[in-house]
């Protein structure tokens, strides 16, 4: 990662490769700040503007193998889920902690039954 900021910071203007290095430090969780960047204001409040914004905590990307996707697991497909245990008769139990055949089988469900159109 330093060989990285480095490489940036020859390259690339100096104010340039410090907006690049703080935001590579909050990609990866880490909280860089150099000098150059604590003397910016605007640097400053970027860096702590990206550090405090929320990230959605239920939001997780699932690959469905079979079909060979991704899908957004978000408050919508949590209702679709709750649909599918309930036409099962089935308790509800978080999706994440289920085992990968449970998964397929209610991702195989999905595509089965699209959005419907109300």
């Amino acid at each position: 990662m330093l060989n990285v900021k480095r490489t940036i910071a020859r390259f690339i203007m100096p104010s340039a490769a410090i907006v690049v290095i703080v935001g590579l430090a909050l990609a990866f969780g880490q909280v860089a700040v150099t000098p150059a960047a604590a003397a910016s204001p605007a640097l400053t409040a970027a860096a702590a503007a990206g550090a405090a914004a929320p990230s959605p905590a239920d939001d997780h990307r699932y690959y469905d193998k079979e079909h060979r996707d991704y899908h957004v697991w978000n408050d919508h497909e949590d209702h679709r889920y709750r649909e599918y245990l309930k036409e099962r008769h089935r308790e509800y139990r978080s999706f994440g902690k289920l085992n990968r055949r449970d998964q397929a089988a209610y991702w195989h469900w999905r595509h089965e039954h699209p959005e419907e159109v109300r």
